[in-house]
């Protein structure tokens, strides 16, 4: 987004009107590759957290052992390293020459670039291919587990709540009730509570998969289809169809993180509060 809007503003003002010294490119190359360098690291960040969580539900008692808390900052930073060395070879295709004005007779900078077909190739085969098809299949595999983690909870919780209902006596009834009996009682609600709770968090996490497997959907797949067809790209005779996919890839993208802050104040109390707190300081304040 903020790419397009430096670019839009830049471009108010054209050649015709104001004579840059500078392609109006280069504002919007500033941003946009170092923008989705990011973008892909809060995506793989998102499918470490939900492999994560995935994890949790289905071994708790190993969970703690596997992902310690230095393994966790290793990966966080290995999987940022990673991403920018796979944004380096779109990079460096771009450079910044010199080019002669006509009407002016005065050189300006231009964004140049160098269509290199191996760095093209490990973009597009790389980025924007391989590794988001290949997370993808890790969220969906995530979701499956979850799923099926939730409904073994749904069913566990059944039998809980049919011998607590068994184990009260009737409205007529004034008999005493055993101590044991009464025992049996609070643990069943007890067990009751903590398998709500876990549903909660299982289906909290399963709506942030589905989120981010929706969300990468567009992009998934009109790059498979640059990638196949080769016509299929800016600079074709395709390029509006491939401009107007770019844009529902891109919105797409900005519902992803807008969708699950809403997630999270439904199911997360404590990010909740966190939010309630800061809002009612801020109203405090003015």
């Amino acid at each position: 987004m903020t790419s397009t809007v430096s670019t839009s503003v830049v471009s108010i003002f054209a050649p015709g009107s104001w004579s840059w010294k500078f392609d109006m490119r280069i504002t919007s190359f500033l941003f946009y590759w170092p923008a989705f360098t990011f973008y892909d690291f809060s995506a793989y960040l998102s499918v470490c957290l939900g492999v994560m969580r995935c994890a949790c539900v289905a071994m708790p008692l190993h969970f703690k052992l596997v992902f310690t808390k230095p393994r966790t900052i290793t990966t966080v930073v290995v999987i940022f390293i990673a991403t920018v060395l796979l944004r380096i070879p779109v990079l460096s295709v771009h450079s910044i020459g010199k080019k002669i004005n006509p009407l002016t007779n005065q050189s300006y900078a231009y964004l140049k670039v160098d269509k290199n077909p191996i760095k093209v190739f490990i973009n597009d085969t790389v980025n924007r291919t391989s590794l988001p098809w290949v997370a993808f299949i890790i969220m969906v595999a995530c979701v499956v587990i979850l799923s099926l983690k939730l409904a073994e909870a749904s069913k566990i919780r059944q039998p809980h709540i049919s011998s607590s209902g068994l184990a009260e006596p009737g409205p007529s009834t004034d008999r005493q009730v055993p101590r044991n009996q009464s025992s049996l009682g609070n643990t069943n609600t007890n067990i009751d509570k903590i398998s709500t709770k876990e549903a909660r968090v299982v289906q909290s996490v399963v709506l942030v998969c589905v989120i981010f497997i929706l969300s990468q959907l567009p992009f998934l797949l009109y790059s498979s289809a640059r990638l196949i067809y080769a016509e299929f790209d800016e600079d074709t005779h395709l390029r509006f169809l491939f401009g107007f996919c770019s844009n529902i890839s891109l919105t797409f993208s900005f519902l992803n993180a807008s969708v699950n802050i809403l997630v999270y104040l439904r199911f997360n109390s404590k990010y909740r509060s966190v939010i309630q707190s800061k809002l009612y300081a801020k109203s405090l304040k003015s």
